[in-house]
């Protein structure tokens, strides 16, 4: 099974820690345009960050917060920095500003290499979309 993590992935590995940060779509067109030729969309009313490593923008991640809990979105690492981590990190940075908005839970739209670290965490299978997409809830 692919795990999203290297070949020869050691569970001891420890990825560089990223800086993300808030940003404006403005701050990431480069990698919404990168990402809408992968099939991703954006919401205008998504709160959008950065993942930064070393000053270099490696990825992007969104959520919104709705009553009682958060659509985290725009999941989006550059195709030279994948398999190193970084998603893991976004992910576990955007679950922290869930909890922060009191969201009893969390729902993602995630890819066949996203959907082993949501399963990790006791995310449950919503839905299971034709063009390998899978709805996912995360109670908090």
């Amino acid at each position: 099974m692919d795990d999203g993590e290297p070949d020869g992935y050691d569970e001891d590995y420890q990825p560089q820690m990223l800086e993300i940060v808030p940003c404006v779509a403005a701050d990431v067109e480069s990698l919404i345009v990168a990402g809408r030729k992968e099939g991703l969309a954006f919401s205008p009313s998504t709160e959008l960050f950065m993942a930064r490593l070393n000053g270099v923008i490696v990825g992007l991640c969104g959520i919104v917060h709705y009553r009682g809990h958060s659509k985290l979105k725009n999941f989006y690492v550059l195709p030279a920095h994948r398999r190193q981590g970084y998603f893991r990190q976004m992910l576990d940075f955007l679950l922290i500003k869930a909890r922060e908005a009191q969201s009893k839970y969390v729902e993602a739209t995630a890819t066949a290499l996203s959907l082993p670290e949501f399963l990790n965490r006791g995310a449950t299978v919503k839905r299971t979309y034709k063009a390998g997409y899978t709805a996912v809830r995360l109670n908090l």
